[in-house]
């Protein structure tokens, strides 16, 4: 995993809320916080002087490396990566977004049930986040109540094996999880396995991508050619 100690990693834009003019907009920056850097901040983009404007630190949380807003625009999901720079341990935190000010208030924190965890998403239907733990090598499911706050964990699935690469690919290491545009699939590259998961609904992980009938979901060379390290899928099933 790359180590951006400190800088932005990732933004999840908030559609402009009431108190905001047209054309505003939130965005929060996920970041490492091994120096400098305290956990989420925020920026608005200002439509009139064209330029986004700080609004600082809006949670304090330990390397929250990506972040993702709610469908409803209501709630904000960060993942930590890892505790501290020697704990690996991972977390997932949910905060309720003002929707006047955009400052982000904590519901609950959980255990991710993995480490070095990278990326999280949550389903058009604003019911499920899905976890994909990079250092473990598994994708954990949890359920999402009607408040924001982060349920009990529905689904876990540990992955196994290797692939070519000895400095990359010595085990697991899925490196995101991407809901398919019409919400029925979720897709999880694995990086250390050369291998793209494919999970039926926010529940059940059902088959590793292999069949033809799924091919159209994902390039078929992600799963042909060893050693690309498949690390995101979004861009082949977006549109």
């Amino acid at each position: 995993m790359r180590r951006l100690t400190g800088l932005i990693l990732v933004a999840a834009l908030l559609s402009a809320a009431p108190a905001f003019a047209a054309g505003n907009y939130v965005g929060y920056v996920g970041t490492y916080t091994d120096t400098a850097a305290k956990g989420v901040y925020a920026l608005k983009w200002d439509a009139t002087a064209k330029k986004f404007v700080s609004l600082g630190l809006q949670a304090e949380v330990a390397n929250p490396s990506f972040v993702a807003v709610s469908p409803s625009h209501k709630f904000l999901y960060a993942i930590t990566e890892r505790a501290a720079r020697r704990d690996g341990t991972g977390s997932v935190s949910s905060y309720a977004i003002d929707p006047a000010s955009g400052a982000l208030k904590l519901i609950n924190r959980v255990p991710a049930h993995g480490n070095t965890s990278a990326h999280l998403v949550v389903d058009a239907s604003g019911k499920w986040l899905l976890v994909a733990n990079y250092g473990s090598g598994s994708v954990a499911s949890f359920a999402l109540n009607a408040d924001g706050s982060i349920g009990k964990m529905t689904d876990f699935k540990q992955h196994s094996g290797s692939s070519v690469n000895p400095h990359r690919q010595m085990g697991p290491h899925p490196h995101e999880a991407v809901m398919s545009p019409d919400n029925r699939f979720l897709l999880v590259p694995d990086l250390g396995l050369d291998q793209v998961f494919v999970e039926a609904g926010a529940c059940a992980y059902v088959s590793k991508l292999a069949s033809a009938d799924l091919l159209s979901i994902v390039h078929k060379e992600l799963i042909d050619r060893s050693g690309i390290d498949p690390a995101e899928v979004g861009q082949v099933i977006g549109g």
